[in-house]
C-alpha cells in the first residue's frame, strides 16, 4: 500500500489538490487530509481506492517510496502528435456559444447538496 508521503508526491505531479484525489478516488476529502496527514486510521479498501485514482492518473510506484508518471503519460503531450494547426476547408465556422457555468456553492450545506446531486456521496467522521 501507498504512503501519506507518496500520496503528496503524486497529487503533486498531478497538480491535483485534496478535492480532486477524494473525487478520482471516490472517498471524501477528509478522508484523503487524514491520510495525508497520519492523523487516523484509513481502512484498506479507501487507501485502495486512493491508490487505484493515481494510478489510473498515470502514476507509478515505486519501492523505495518513490512515485514518478508513467511512460506513456510523459509522452502524451503536444509533442505526441503535429503541433500544426489542422488545414482549413475554406468555410468558416459559426461561433461557439460558451457554456454556461453554475455558480459556485456559497455554503457548506449547499456544497454538500451538490455533491449529492451529482452522485458523489458525502462521507461520515467514521470512514
Amino acid at each position: 500500500m501507498i504512503t501519506a508521503a507518496q500520496s503528496k508526491m503524486a497529487r503533486a505531479g498531478l497538480g491535483w489538490n485534496i478535492g480532486q484525489l477524494a473525487a478520482n478516488a471516490n472517498v471524501g476529502a477528509a478522508t484523503v487530509a487524514r491520510f495525508e496527514t497520519s492523523k487516523g486510521e484509513i481502512i484498506p479498501a479507501t487507501l485502495a481506492a486512493i491508490q487505484r485514482a493515481l494510478e489510473a492518473a498515470g502514476i507509478e510506484f515505486l519501492p523505495d517510496n518513490g512515485v514518478r508518471m508513467k511512460a506513456s503519460t510523459k509522452a502524451s503531450g503536444a509533442a505526441s502528435g503535429s503541433a500544426r494547426k489542422p488545414r482549413s476547408t475554406g468555410k468558416s465556422a459559426a461561433p461557439r456559444k460558451a457554456p454556461e457555468r453554475k455558480a459556485a456553492p456559497s455554503s457548506k450545506l449547499d456544497q454538500i447538496r451538490a455533491l449529492r446531486e451529482q452522485g458523489g456521496g458525502v462521507e461520515s467522521a467514521a470512514s
